[in-house]
């Protein structure tokens, strides 16, 4: 999907809700044009505490790297890039269903 809306560098913004509801201002580059509609809800640490929110999101994807670690797509308030980061699995983060 990422390289689809043009690589990393800009596939964030495609992504990201285009207003600052959810968002922390600026929400740099957020046009939404995939339909995505990723809202920042920062993400959950292993011993239950929130940080982050409004000013970024992440989605594991479906691949693991080990039994302890996954990779995950993350965005940001500030820029319009995606990056693929590594995130513990105990970690709580995003996920979009899809219909297959």
């Amino acid at each position: 999907m990422i390289n689809f809306l043009g690589g990393n560098t800009v596939a964030g913004g495609k992504l990201k809700e285009t207003d600052t509801t959810h968002w922390n201002n600026p929400n740099t580059g957020a046009t939404n044009s995939s339909w995505f509609t990723a809202l920042a809800s920062g993400h959950r640490s292993i011993y239950g505490n929130y940080f982050e929110m409004g000013a970024t999101t992440s989605f594991w994807t479906a691949t693991s790297i080990n039994s302890a670690s996954a990779y995950l797509w993350k965005l940001y308030t500030n820029n319009d890039n995606a990056a693929n980061l590594s995130y513990y699995k105990k970690n709580g983060l995003s996920v979009r269903c899809i219909k297959d």
